[in-house]
């Protein structure tokens, strides 16, 4: 196949990649090509905002009978990007980051649920941001079946640790926002950017039931309660972006996003920052999501918050493994704002030295000895696993000023954060 059948893409760092898809792929069905060749090999950086919508539509053509064949960009580490996966096959992976997830109503939960763990484990995240994220991303993906028309929806997130924020992008190759407002009695949007606008206030929905239509407008609030969020909402030919203090003039002038059929492309993407706080009940106006206190109360247990090493770790020997659990007790204590943590080793006969220092040895040494003795309890610890969490608590808190080994002793310390839970279990 010659390169007049190719649609060559070389940035995605700009959502303007999307229109210029468009653009070209119309222009080559205009001279009657049968089959498409979309070239990635030159991206060298893929962002979802970009994707996960051109990923969407070439799924959309393909459905009405068009030919694709993707090229993927030649660095490893962004080639499995450009792929479409279900979500049924979800378990068979590490992570769900930075992959695009074909999903439907009935497996949103199961990727959310995924979803928050792995970020969980990923990066230390400031109060309130895991909240966000879930109820947010919950909001979004729920909205697809419920008023796109289209069984399928796209996403995908991305930890983006250069500048400590979370971003995601939620597609679809349903109706629109104008389209889905024609369902409406009470709302008529003149102009794309009139539905998405309007789809942004308080109680508004397409489908004018009561207690309804507060998903964008709680989004809205989340994202610019904090300093560096950012909203994007494309639908048809309207575009809004949304930053603090940064609101850009609304736009129709993006080129229609047009399937074969009377569908449009539409995309959510949003970024969180990982390091601001954010009150998600003041933000959603004193209303506190299930979702947020649900979490919590999973490691609940006889009144107390218990954090079983056994069946949050997929394993006690490597550090790297150490450091994802160290990060979801971090988190999880700042989710319970800093409640006693009962740290649970039953079970485990055998850890190694780096996971022991990476998990117990840092928290130890990031919140010193009367911190750590007020936010975590260790217990069911067995001898041997004892003698290594002494090891590494030595190494990292031989030098505190507030740490006496005369006095204390290191073996005396970890005693005494056993006794309480003992003293219950007995």
């Amino acid at each position: 196949m010659n390169n007049k059948n190719v649609i060559h893409i070389q940035d995605l760092s700009n959502p303007k990649a999307i229109s210029d898809f468009v653009s070209e792929y119309l222009d080559l069905k205009k001279r009657r090509v049968k089959e498409y060749i979309v070239d990635f090999q030159k991206c060298d950086a893929i962002y979802p905002n970009s994707i996960v919508p051109i990923m969407a539509y070439i799924e959309a053509l393909k459905a009405d009978g068009e030919n694709f064949t993707i090229w993927p960009p030649q660095d490893p580490k962004t080639a499995g990007m450009i792929s479409v996966r279900d979500i049924e096959n979800l378990d068979f992976v590490d992570s769900p980051l930075s992959k695009i997830w074909k999903f439907d109503s009935n497996h949103i939960h199961i990727f959310v649920n995924k979803l928050m763990d792995c970020i969980s484990r990923s990066t230390v995240c400031s109060e309130g941001v895991l909240g966000t994220i879930e109820w947010s991303i919950n909001e979004v993906m729920d909205n697809v079946p419920e008023h796109a028309d289209v069984e399928y929806g796209y996403v995908m997130v991305q930890l983006h640790k250069s500048n400590n924020r979370v971003a995601l992008a939620i597609a679809d190759t349903g109706i629109g926002f104008k389209e889905s407002f024609k369902k409406s009695k009470q709302y008529r949007p003149i102009t794309d950017v009139d539905a998405i606008t309007l789809a942004l206030k308080k109680g508004v929905t397409s489908s004018d039931e009561r207690g309804r239509g507060n998903g964008l407008y709680g989004l809205y609030n989340l994202v610019t309660s904090t300093e560096n969020g950012r909203l994007r909402i494309c639908s048809a030919s309207g575009m809004v972006n949304i930053e603090k203090n940064k609101n850009q003039k609304p736009l129709n002038s993006l080129h229609p996003l047009k399937t074969h059929g009377d569908h449009t492309i539409t995309t959510i993407d949003f970024q969180l920052p990982l390091d601001e706080r954010i009150n998600i009940t003041e933000a959603l106006e004193g209303y506190t999501p299930p979702l947020v206190t649900a979490r919590i109360e999973q490691y609940e247990k006889d009144n107390d918050y218990v954090f079983s090493l056994k069946d949050m770790s997929n394993g006690f020997a490597t550090r790297s493994e150490g450091k994802r659990v160290r990060t979801k007790i971090e988190n999880m204590s700042i989710e319970l704002n800093r409640e006693k943590i009962i740290l649970d080793f039953s079970d485990i006969s055998m850890i190694s030295s780096s996971f022991a220092d990476e998990v117990i040895g840092k928290l130890m040494e990031k919140y010193g000895y009367e911190n750590f003795n007020k936010f975590f309890l260790i217990s069911n610890v067995e001898r041997n696993v004892e003698s290594l969490l002494n090891y590494a608590i030595t190494n990292r808190t031989i030098n505190e000023d507030t740490y006496n080994t005369k006095d204390k002793g290191v073996k005396a310390f970890i005693r005494k954060i056993l006794v309480h839970l003992l003293e219950k279990l007995n």
